[in-house]
């Protein structure tokens, strides 16, 4: 086995995984190994240290959002604890030296608006060296951003275009996700289905749309 990739649930929450990388090191084959992680960025266990003996570690964030919006998108989770874990990674990955972190942002109706304020956080707060992978939503087709009236797109698309040139990782994704806006038909039905099933997950959760996506929530209301 050349490499181990491990998604969710939450991979770093499976013993059954680190069990298998204890394996992998009393058998002295770790050093060959890679390891991929996508983690939402909630655990930060103890048994990391077992990274050190693999031949070469990739950690991927899947977080869309940042602050009260990453709670409303990732509920119960709290982004202080995620913060504090993602920095706690990033000081590992300075110390081990083959760990590559990255963060995959999954663009939905949800959040396609506030992009720019996420790809701007991660990329000052952790620096250059970090990937960074934007995600297309395609189904539920109602979460997709293909939907969104044309005027929308606009706003959304002159927002993107707006992100600095500098974060060269995001820019790799950027020009395909306006593309791809561009050339999809919107689709007002289902639109109205998103705004429904938001307004009875919110009520589900105690939760409000608008509070959270304030500027974003007027464009919406007024298409």
């Amino acid at each position: 086995v050349k490499q181990l990739d491990f998604y969710g649930g939450e991979p770093l929450m499976s013993k059954k995984m680190w069990e298998t990388l204890r394996k992998a090191i009393d058998k002295n084959v770790s050093n060959d190994i890679e390891l991929h992680y996508n983690t939402n960025g909630t655990h930060f266990p103890k048994e990391v240290e077992l990274w050190k003996d693999f031949k070469e570690v990739n950690v991927s964030f899947s977080i869309d959002g940042i602050n009260n919006q990453f709670e409303y998108m990732r509920f119960p989770a709290k982004w202080n604890q995620v913060l504090d874990n993602m920095n706690k990674f990033h000081e590992l990955s300075a110390n081990y030296k083959n760990m590559n972190l990255s963060w995959c942002i999954t663009l939905s109706v949800t959040n396609i608006y506030y992009v720019k304020e996420t790809v701007e956080f991660f990329h000052k707060q952790f620096g250059h060296n970090t990937g960074m992978y934007l995600n297309l939503v395609h189904g539920p087709e109602h979460h997709n951003i293909k939907i969104l009236p044309d005027s929308v797109k606009d706003k959304v698309i002159e927002k993107l275009e707006s992100i600095s040139k500098d974060i060269q990782p995001a820019w790799h994704h950027i020009p395909g996700v306006i593309n791809f806006m561009r050339n999809s038909e919107s689709n007002i039905i289902l639109l109205d289905k998103y705004k429904q099933l938001t307004k009875t997950s919110d009520i589900f959760r105690g939760h409000n749309f608008n509070d959270n996506f304030p500027e974003y929530a007027e464009i919406l209301d007024n298409v």
